[in-house]
């Protein structure tokens, strides 16, 4: 495009940045950054939105987050990009952190955000505190479960009283497997 003349508009860069993401093309997505940087479409939030979701895909969470921390704006969707972002690494206090901020910014929890959770990653968190007997992160993403209405999934209850065995807290796994009765 840039060769023959044709000046991208929001919508072609953000379907290039969406590309970026689907492929892990990290390279070509910083490309497309830079020339954002050039263009008058650097303080578009759509734009920036798609370059959050692209550095959350390529796993570069934290070139996402500086992206983020500049933005003079954020919208759910800005939000949602971080917390997938955060999770898909693994990186539980970061999730967590995002999620609590989010809250007291007045953004709720939408079918995207649980649904990126759902998927995997606070299951995942569960396991890992259970193989390496974590009891106080697996205790607050059993609350993020809880506020999120996430743990009374039978997986997620599963995991957590997996969790509480293993760390030797039998009065809260005998709370989730009542629960899970209920």
């Amino acid at each position: 495009m840039l060769e023959r003349g044709i000046k991208p508009d929001k919508f072609s860069i953000s379907s290039v940045l969406k590309a970026c993401g689907e492929l892990r093309e990290l390279g070509l997505g910083k490309e497309v950054h830079r020339h954002i940087g050039s263009t008058d479409l650097e303080c578009d939030l759509f734009v920036y939105n798609a370059l959050l979701a692209m550095y959350a895909k390529c796993r570069a969470v934290d070139n996402a987050r500086k992206v983020f921390d500049e933005l003079p704006e954020r919208d759910i969707v800005s939000w949602n990009s971080m917390v997938l972002g955060y999770s898909s690494e693994g990186r539980w206090d970061e999730t967590s952190e995002f999620l609590e901020r989010m809250r007291l910014e007045g953004f709720e929890l939408n079918s995207v955000t649980s649904n990126t959770i759902i998927r995997g990653r606070l299951l995942m968190g569960l396991k890992a505190c259970s193989v390496i007997r974590y009891l106080t992160q697996g205790k607050e993403i059993h609350g993020l479960a809880i506020r999120s209405t996430l743990d009374v999934l039978e997986n997620n209850s599963n995991a957590l009283i997996t969790l509480y065995s293993k760390c030797h807290n039998i009065g809260y796994a005998r709370i989730v497997f009542q629960k899970s009765l209920a």
